[in-house]
């Protein structure tokens, strides 16, 4: 029989485990990185993704693996700067580095070399009193001789004006300067604090944080640099890429693109911007005019209207925010809480909740959405197509065809709508259809065997039982244990057991998931599966003839269990 023991699951960054979905309250706060005391790694796990707050060098102390392992297996040029929702994988000697979509981005085999601490394991944290006893270059990994010099600061605190200068590179720290006009490129220097304004420099990178500093105008690009905090206007910028968080700062007017940056909280207007991409949080800041695309960024909070702007897609939760008025299209979005109305918007396709928010009107079509609850009145909007369920809203008047939706409950008159077919069929409390899913991996699984020439598996309602129970007792040795993928039955025995009599080959495949919608969860535990050696194996196995899939919702988790006979 075929036993399968590993898996490399990975907890989603921002997925939740059996907690409702109520909204709350959020308040901005800075920036705080988190002490390595609070940083909680599972190494029965064999993962850990990145949260806001974490720092490479509280993670090394964790993992008893120098800065420099983990940066490089992480191709992070700047050790100062890992994103949220990057993944790091550990298994014995060997360290796999992933982005927040799960793309290997490094793997390498460590030796006594990687350590901190020579005479410790891999994944044994270091303690406190460790930690005050090794030297940075024992934490960090880099030689004395390897390290940038500098650390120089004025005396005077007041250099006069710095006109037509030439390169600046791993300089020192500069303090109480005064204006900075038509340099040259500043690359890898320390941190800039209290100097006056900077007018047509060239491009900054590599550089410390900048605070308190005045305007920045008609300058270049600024790449891999620190924070930014209580600065003056950022005007006719270059643009902005993987720098760290920018916090209240003046307006940003004309700027570049913004790409895979940190968090921006209570900072002033941003009109007429270029793309957002990849970046952090916003939280609390003004209003966003005639900016371009947003895509694949953090949650948005308490800011103000948004009007005119380009798509958004993938981006994080929109809670308490204001008004969204002739925006492009919304595609793949978190949660919408406590918003202002929605009027004269694209469509809206594959997005979370919508709770407690405001009129919509002359909307586009909303299809594969979540669950609406406590809404206003819905006028003269599009179709609406695979959607969650619909409690307690207002008026629905002259809307078009509604089809293969979730339940709808003390909902207020529905007048002029079009058609209504197939709706509360299979759909869970989060508005997914888990039986759809199910077929899909299956589906997904059986061309995967075509393209290799294997015959395909037949579901049988036999192992779909047995796919349901496994799942049930893995979802409860989860929660009370919070320990996965051992194939191991609660009474001690091994996931074989649950099969009746009469099958000669045996295997099971295991996982879970974040919400999304019906087919993106398929497609996202298929590829796990695919990318993982036993699972890909068991699924290729031209021993096996038989299937059963079972998907359950635990809050907004998804487990998936494939069991196989042959």
């Amino acid at each position: 029989m075929k036993l399968n023991t590993k898996l490399g699951t990975l907890l989603l960054a921002g997925t939740v485990l059996g907690v409702s979905a109520t909204a709350q309250k959020t308040e901005a706060s800075a920036w705080v990185a988190t002490k390595p005391e609070n940083i909680k790694i599972d190494m029965n796990l064999g993962s850990y993704t990145v949260k806001r707050g974490d720092t490479v060098w509280a993670i090394a102390t964790k993992l008893n693996m120098t800065v420099k392992t983990i940066a490089d297996v992480n191709g992070l040029k700047n050790p100062d700067l890992i994103e949220i929702g990057q993944i790091i994988k550990f298994n014995g000697n060997q360290i796999t580095a992933m982005d927040s979509t799960g793309k290997v981005v490094g793997t390498a085999k460590l030796n006594d070399s990687n350590k901190i601490v020579k005479d410790k394991d891999f994944g044994e944290a270091l303690s406190k009193k460790e930690i005050q006893q090794v030297s940075d270059d024992q934490v960090n990994g880099y030689h004395k001789d390897d390290a940038v010099k500098g650390n120089k600061t004025d005396k005077n605190n007041d250099k006069g004006h710095e006109s037509d200068k030439g390169t600046e590179t791993n300089n020192g720290n500069e303090t109480g300067n005064g204006n900075e006009t038509g340099n040259g490129n500043e690359t890898g220097n320390g941190n800039e604090t209290g100097n006056g304004n900077e007018t047509g420099s060239g491009n900054e990178t590599g550089n410390g944080n900048e605070t308190g500093n005045g305007n920045e105008t008609g300058n270049g690009n600024e790449t891999g640099n620190g924070n930014e905090t209580g600065n003056g206007n950022e005007t006719g910028n270059g643009n902005e890429t993987g720098n760290g968080n920018e916090t209240g700062n003046g307006n940003e007017t004309g700027n570049g693109n913004e790409t895979g940056n940190g968090n921006e909280t209570g900072n002033g207007n941003e009109t007429g911007n270029g793309n957002e991409t990849g970046n952090g949080n916003e939280t609390g800041n003004g209003n966003e005019t005639g900016n371009g695309n947003e895509t694949g960024n953090g949650n948005e909070t308490g800011n103000g209207n948004e009007t005119g702007n380009g798509n958004e897609t993938g981006n994080g939760n929109e809670t308490g925010n204001g008004n969204e008025t002739g925006n492009g299209n919304e595609t793949g979005n978190g949660n919408e809480t406590g918003n202002g109305n929605e009027t004269g918007n694209g469509n809206e396709t594959g997005n979370g909740n919508e709770t407690g928010n405001g009129n919509e009107t002359g909307n586009g079509n909303e299809t594969g959405n979540g669950n609406e609850t406590g809404n206003g009145n819905e006028t003269g909007n599009g179709n609406e197509t695979g959607n969650g369920n619909e409690t307690g809203n207002g008026n629905e008047t002259g809307n078009g065809n509604e089809t293969g939706n979730g339940n709808e409950t003390g909902n207020g008159n529905e007048t002029g709508n079009g058609n209504e077919t197939g709706n509360n069929e299979n759909v869970d409390q989060n508005g997914i259809n888990t039986v759809k899913v199910a077929q899909k991996v299956i589906e997904l699984t059986n061309q995967l065997r075509a393209s290799k020439g294997l015959a395909p598996l037949k579901e049988t309602t036999d192992l779909n039982s047995v796919a349901a129970t496994r799942n049930s007792e893995d979802i409860t040795t989860y929660m009370s244990t919070h320990t996965f993928d051992n194939h191991v039955r609660p009474d001690g025995t091994g996931y074989y057991t649950a099969f009746g009599e009469g099958y000669k080959f045996t295997g099971e495949n295991e996982t879970f998931v974040g919400l999304t919608d019906d087919d993106q969860i398929a497609q996202t535990i298929f590829d796990k599966w695919l990318n993982s050696q036993d699972h890909y194996e068991n699924m290729i196995n031209p021993e096996f003839t038989l299937i059963g899939m079972n998907i359950k919702a635990q809050g907004f988790a998804y487990f998936a269990m494939q069991d196989f006979a042959g």
